[in-house]
C-alpha cells in the first residue's frame, strides 16, 4: 500500500465462480469523493453510456476513417 495515500494506481481483485451459461457483472466506481452503499450508483447506467459515446467520439476523431473495420477496433 502507498502510506501516502496518494497516486493514480489502483488494482481490484474480484473472485467470481462462473458456471457455464451463467454471466456476472461486476460494477465499479472509481472516484475521489466518498459514497454511501445507497447512492453509489445512482445513474450508473446513464453515465456509463455517455462515457461510451466520449470515448467513440475521441476515438473517431484519431482514428483513420480510410483503415478497416477490424483495424479500428
Amino acid at each position: 500500500m502507498n502510506p501516502e495515500l496518494v497516486g493514480t494506481k489502483a488494482a481490484a481483485h474480484y473472485r467470481l465462480a462462473i458456471h457455464p451459461g451463467q454471466e456476472e457483472v461486476v460494477r465499479l466506481r472509481l472516484s475521489d469523493s466518498k459514497f454511501r452503499r445507497s447512492n453509489a450508483f445512482t445513474a450508473f447506467e446513464k453515465i456509463f453510456e455517455q462515457r461510451k459515446r466520449e470515448a467513440n467520439e475521441f476515438y473517431s476523431s484519431v482514428i483513420p476513417p480510410d483503415i478497416s473495420s477490424d483495424a479500428q477496433t
